[in-house]
């Protein structure tokens, strides 16, 4: 009877357990790591001589100001740079990470080394951490690109620049190029086949071209070269441009930071031209007094602003669009500035 009773428990606890739910929990990430929009960068498989980058978003996620205090990489097959090394509350950046196509070919296994430190109000601890992020990649030995990407540099709006590319193949008698495509409607591309020998090398020209009228900003895209080759069927393109106005302001998107009711901090506001000019005014949207503006007054190529901004006594954010105007133009600049008041008493505790 025991014996039953027993086989019987056990019978009606296996059935428990295979259906019960498999939970499943997921290595939680450290605080640093929140900080990363992705925790590995895969550049796939890329042609010899190619300019390979990833711009790695990261963002300060805390109340407190965050310092990349170092940036080191596990071989020297890629470099590491950022954009910023100092981020204060809620502010973005990236970290470029480039891929040495020339100096290096095959398989690439390595990683970036992130190290970064937390500031702490007087009297209490900041916090230090290190993160990891593995960075593979393979280049191909068989295909050249040279150069190894279109880079414009800065182009005006209204022009149409066009940048040569040189491909050249070694390998099988029948490889080619089927097509070349982009998904961005300000490129375009014509290719061309220019010699192929017995040998089996064969050699492409590309032109790759900017619209006229393409978006203000940067443009950082690809151009894909499909071919006929079925393990590796695409070699990606990097194109990089700036497309600028007659004008240009830097910074365009001010983050002032985290400041106490009455706190001021100063900005400097660069405004460049393709020709001398003048400023005529500078406005604010809201018409606050929390902001002093110190307008130059010489004609120049570079103008710049001094932008002194006050706390007002309002906790919470601080969002404020400008507007400034240039002297016989029918088209005002703008930018933005955002940041944080603290209430009374919390900046008196820190």
């Amino acid at each position: 009877m025991f014996k039953k009773s027993f086989n019987m428990k056990l019978t009606l606890l296996t059935a428990c357990l295979m259906f019960a739910p498999i939970v499943v929990h997921a290595e939680e990430l450290t605080w640093g790591q929140k900080m990363f929009a992705k925790q590995n960068i895969d550049f796939g498989v890329v042609a010899r001589g190619a300019d390979v980058s990833y711009r790695l978003p990261i963002e300060n996620l805390y109340e407190e100001t965050i310092n990349i205090s170092d940036l080191r990489t596990g071989c020297s097959c890629i470099t590491a740079t950022a954009a910023k090394n100092q981020l204060e509350s809620g502010e973005k950046s990236y970290i470029e990470v480039k891929l040495d196509t020339v100096r290096f070919s095959r398989e690439r296994k390595t990683q970036v080394i992130v190290s970064l430190s937390m500031e702490a109000p007087p009297g209490k601890q900041g916090a230090y951490q290190q993160v990891t992020i593995p960075v593979s990649g393979y280049i191909r030995t068989d295909v050249v690109l040279t150069p190894g990407g279109a880079e414009f540099g800065s182009v005006a709006e209204d022009e149409g620049p066009d940048r040569q590319i040189q491909l050249a193949y070694a390998g099988r008698n029948d490889w080619k190029v089927t097509n070349v495509r982009s998904k961005n409607p300000n490129i375009s591309v014509k290719w061309e086949e220019v010699s192929r020998g017995l040998d089996g090398t064969v050699n492409y020209n590309l032109k790759v071209s900017l619209k006229p009228g393409a978006p203000k900003g940067d443009l950082r895209d690809r151009v894909i070269i499909e071919t006929n080759d079925e393990s590796n069927p695409q070699i990606p393109l990097l194109v990089e441009a700036k497309i600028e106005s007659e004008y240009t302001v830097t910074p365009a998107d001010i983050h002032i930071g985290t400041l106490a009711p009455g706190q001021s901090r100063t900005q400097n506001v660069v405004i460049k031209g393709r020709k001398p000019f003048s400023i005529e005014k500078m406005e604010s949207e809201s018409g606050s007094s929390a902001f002093e503006m110190v307008l130059p007054k010489a004609t120049s190529v570079v103008q710049v602003i001094r932008l002194v901004v006050t706390a007002p006594t309002s906790p919470g954010p601080l969002k404020e669009t400008f507007t400034v105007s240039v002297t016989g133009s029918d088209n005002p600049l703008t930018f933005t500035l955002t940041g944080k008041i603290l209430e009374a008493t919390t900046a008196q505790s820190r």
